[in-house]
């Protein structure tokens, strides 16, 4: 309850007075006959009365009936462009509604300018500005999940702030980048944490390479280009938006109380355990708390003449479920557009950004700081603090290096400040009706500052050291210059437009790292320039990328299209810097051929295909080329002679680009009016010269070097299915996507087996990189039961050699799931909205590895409630094995669950108190509503959450859980004002 009041008391409510209504005149009726442009009637026409709730449809020969007063008419039907009309006395009133082809000349934003929707010979998805704002959303990145097809987001973790993994198509590197290249109001970034999802209008997603070879050597893993928003000429306003949220943990996972806790230690240690320890203390209880987000945005909107302007301020605090994790950001941006003259054009687009990002360390064992292993491992006997009035954290008294949880928590003080200055200014000059130059010029400046503290009385390791302080700080600028000329002309039905362009950018990184220990007892002192014993290093790295390219559509009456497009990209990371990345699409307008006229169902029809190649350098060290040294400190001699040097990477004069060709055919379908909308696409992706650390022999001084080494594979197909399925009184409109795609390694050169993915637990790896399989296949042993004679936990003998050795290991999972989807329905009644959003991933597999440390039962950690069913005396028959042996906790199949999930990821009801029709004229436009966030998922996981991932964005390791910070559920209560 005190929860729900402070939320009440956070959330900025406004109290508005409705005005009353004056009397009404004498109503009549309104009568007449909706018809289309041929003369045809239209049934089913919603004609309704503005302002009020009051409405009718028009029957099956067209005609309607209302009764009427001073208001205005609306004349509504899917297809046909809207029409509001003052009826102004009359009784009969009929109407003509034209055709709507606003889905076809939608404008998409692709590579270095914009097409019509319709004209679109590639895969283009977008996810535009209704889609998102459907929803709170914390990124950017967060509103691409299950909206669009071709597109896998995963949430690696639930902390707040943290990245997602974005996949277009699947996974094409083993260690350079997987992410797509962002492009942001024309400028390329692989970061952006600080767009304010508020102030985007649209994302559009190159997924074929024929749509993102424009971006040549950045574009493997997908394109996705953002436009924020722009003001509009003599259409002023202030927008205010705000939320705030509470949240929670979905589930908790059940451990031994003490008294079972000691009967285990018995097994494993007899006497171990003093009996008078009879505490009991849930670690969860102090582990998982409630969150909160709260979020605030001011937007100012306008232009007069020939200038515009879009200004906002943003606020965001996301608070979460286990402390001290915290993400702060405050945002702001300023977009001008100022036509000079008839033939210059100047925009500016500037973003500033803070973050402010407090840390919960996890993915790491209850021995190591991981927070929420140590919640599980702790054991319940212990206390949060010693009670000898010391302050020192109750320390574990079989390994006193293993920190209770709230030590974890609250013992270290880190802060981690970003701030970023980004931005473009770009001028368009009008050189002839068909010809614009165009040259843009951006700049990215992000500063980072972390420090950490962790004093020298209240935990074993600050003790240990006398204090450890640690201060990381870097600095980064990017800079952009590109400049371009397009022509575009038309010749009777031949229409045609051409570009041409050149573009350099590059990036200077600084980092400075200082470490500290044995400091002062003055806690208050937490500087690491006052520890006693101080360590440090500085690096600095530069890259540059310079790069030519041109494109070329033509179409023949809306009928027939060609496009073609060529990159030609040279990059200072590689020792054969530059590629050539050609690209080439087609389609076809089926619906504009004599044969297709006779199907009055079909409105349009296009198939297209296309092919292209394109790269990727992102990932890469910027100093692969090299053989990079490491200057070590040495003993001061007389005279001075400098630190000693140590090679550490061999330099490969022959690392070239990973390169990926992909070829694409689909087909665009339009039926009933446009009321179903179909975007089918299949694909095949190939990638050679796949970089790879090969191993060298053991007995060189450097066992590895970074070359391409190999070829991967994705092929698959996707499709979208945007649908109106009641358009009357009520409005239901629903938007499917599905993606199947196949992953696999094809050829390793050199080496022919990696493995990865070490698990701390039982020193392991639990993935492999082979030919043949998917990326991040989980290898091990096939478990096969628990011996009822001996408790042990059984193995099967693939090699068959009689005894369980190393050959006995074989893939025994994939994390990559059969099919990804996202189901969005909406539901329009009067002045209420509701949306639902589901989002899922079936037939992936997780490795569990939290599992060994909670029925590994090899130490002093606390166990799950599993092992309460451990065998315990020969001929017990049961699936868990029995206490204090190692071998029970390999890699095996033990520890594999089915990660498929699906989830309620949201569910939106919105009111509109006011709109544009409103007697209240100073406000335009006024919402509230209320979302709730993960509220249901549906999975056979037994972890905390299916959606995880200990090790990031990996593509080697994927889909392993070892004490992830877990995603939380969560209410929030939002306004939307437009003034």
């Amino acid at each position: 309850m005190q929860n729900f009041t402070d939320f009440l008391k956070k959330l900025p409510l406004f109290f508005l007075l409705l005005l009353t209504l004056a009397a009404s005149a004498q109503s009549r009726k309104l009568s007449g006959t909706v018809k289309d442009t041929n003369g045809d009637p239209l049934p089913g026409v919603n004609v309704s009365l503005v302002g009020t709730l009051s409405g009718t449809v028009t029957d099956i020969d067209g005609r309607y009936e209302i009764n009427v007063t001073n208001e205005l008419v609306k004349f509504s039907f899917v297809g046909y462009v809207e029409q509001i009309v003052n009826p102004a006395g009359k009784k009969i009133l009929d109407i003509i509604l034209e055709e709507d082809v606003e889905v076809l000349n939608e404008v998409v934003v692709v590579g270095y300018g914009t097409q019509k929707k319709k004209d679109l010979t590639t895969a283009v998805s977008v996810v535009d500005e209704k889609s998102l704002k459907e929803r709170p959303l914390v990124s950017a990145a967060e509103g691409l999940q299950g909206k669009a097809a071709g597109v896998q987001v995963v949430q690696p973790s639930g902390k707040p702030g943290a990245g997602l993994a974005v996949r277009v198509r699947g996974t094409t590197s083993a260690i350079a980048g997987n992410e797509p290249l962002y492009v942001v109001d024309g400028f390329p970034t692989t970061d952006i944490r600080g767009i304010n999802p508020s102030d985007i209008v649209s994302m559009s997603i190159l997924k074929d390479a024929s749509s993102a070879a424009i971006y040549g050597a950045r574009a493997a893993n997908g394109v996705v280009i953002i436009t924020t928003r722009k003001g509009e000429e003599n259409k002023s306003s202030i927008r205010y938006n705000a939320y705030y949220g509470i949240s929670d943990i979905r589930r908790t996972i059940e451990v031994l109380n003490t008294k079972q806790y000691r009967q285990l230690m018995e097994e494993i240690m007899p006497g171990g355990l003093d009996p008078s320890q009879t505490k009991f203390n849930n670690w969860q209880d102090y582990v998982f708390g409630t969150g909160s987000t709260m979020s605030h945005q001011i937007a100012v909107t306008g232009g007069s003449g020939k200038s515009t302007h879009y200004i906002s301020l943003g606020y965001l605090s996301d608070q979460g479920i286990v402390k001290p994790a915290r993400f702060d950001r405050v945002t702001s941006r300023i977009n001008i557009d100022n036509q000079v003259n008839d033939w210059l054009k100047i925009s500016t687009n500037l973003n500033l950004m803070n973050l402010n990002t407090k840390d919960t360390p996890d993915n790491l064992s209850s021995g190591r700081g991981g927070v929420i292993m140590s919640a599980l491992n702790t054991p319940p006997f212990l206390g949060v603090y010693k009670n000898d009035g010391s302050g020192w954290f109750d320390p574990n008294p079989f390994q006193p290096s293993w920190e209770n949880p709230v030590a974890y928590m609250e013992g270290p003080k880190q802060t981690s400040i970003d701030n970023q200055l980004f931005g473009t200014v770009a001028a368009d000059v009008k050189l002839h009706r068909t010809l614009t130059f165009r040259s843009n010029a951006g700049i990215d400046f992000m500063s980072h500052q972390w420090d950490y503290y962790l004093d020298p009385f209240r935990t074993n390791y600050g003790r240990s050291e006398n204090g450890i302080g640690r201060s990381d700080k870097q600095n980064s600028t990017t800079y952009l210059w590109e400049n371009t000329l397009s022509y575009k002309n038309s010749f009777a039905q031949h229409n045609l437009s051409a570009m041409g362009g050149s573009s350099i950018q590059g990036n200077t990184w600084h980092q400075t790292y200082v470490e500290g220990t044995d400091f002062p007892a003055d806690v208050s002192i937490t500087t690491v320039n006052s520890a006693n014993k101080v360590t440090g290093s500085s690096y600095e790295t530069q890259w540059t990328i310079a790069s030519f390219f041109g494109q070329a559509a033509y179409d023949f009456n809306n009928k027939y299209y060609l496009t073609a497009s060529m990159r030609y990209d040279g990059s200072s990371k590689l020792a054969n810097p530059w590629g050539f990345m050609p690209s080439f699409s087609a389609g076809w307008r089926l619906t504009s051929e004599s044969f297709m006229k006779g199907i009055s169902q079909i409105n349009d029809l296009k198939l297209r295909g296309g092919w292209g190649k394109v790269g990727n350098q992102e990932g890469i060290p910027t100093y692969a080329r090299y053989g990079l040294v490491n200057y070590y400190r040495t003993q001061a001699t007389n005279p001075l002679s400098g630190p000693s040097a140590v090679q550490v990477t061999y330099g490969n004069p022959d690392l070239r680009w990973e390169t990926t060709a992909q070829s694409n055919i689909g087909f665009d379908l339009s039926m009933f009016n446009y009321r179903v909308n179909v975007n089918f696409d299949a694909y095949m992706k190939k990638t050679n010269d796949v970089l790879l650390n090969v191993r060298l022999s053991s007995s060189l001084p450097i066992t590895t070097i970074m070359t391409n080494a190999g070829k991967t594979e994705n092929k698959g197909i996707e499709f979208n299915i945007n649908t109106v399925n009641v358009d009357k009184k009520w409005r239901w409109t629903s938007d499917f996507n599905m993606s199947f795609n196949r992953n696999k390694v094809t050829d390793l050169d050199y080496t022919k087996v990696y493995y990865y993915g070490r698990i701390y637990s039982n020193n392991q790896d639990v993935t492999i990189l082979r030919a043949g399989l998917p990326l991040g296949s989980f290898f091990g042993y096939v478990a096969d039961g628990v011996d009822p004679q001996t408790g042990n936990m059984k193995y099967k003998d693939l090699n068959n050699n009689g005894i369980f050795d190393t050959g006995d290991r074989t893939v025994i999972g994939n994390p990559q799931p059969d099919f990804i989807f996202g189901f969005t329905n909406t539901f329009n009644y009067k002045k209420f909205d509701l949306n639902f959003f589901i989002q899922g991933s079936y037939g992936n597999d997780i490795y569990n590895a939290t599992r060994i440390d909670l029925e590994g039962m090899i130490d002093s950690k606390n166990q799950s409630i599993a092992v309460l069913d451990r065998w315990k005396k020969p001929g017990d028959i049961t699936d868990i094995p029995r206490s204090g042996n190692i071998n029970n906790v390999r890699n095996s199949s033990r520890f594999i669950e089915d990660g498929s999930y699906l989830r309620l990821k949201s569910i939106t009801l919105s009111y509109k108190v006011f709109d544009k029709t409103s007697k209240v004229k100073f406000i335009k436009d006024m919402s509230v509503y209320v979302t709730g966030r993960n509220l249901i998922t549906l999975t056979r996981y037994s972890g905390f959450d299916p959606e995880v991932n200990a090790f990031g964005t990996s593509a080697v390791e994927q889909g392993i859980d070892y004490g992830t910070y877990p995603q939380s559920r969560s209410v929030v209560l939002g306004l939307n004002v437009e003034f």
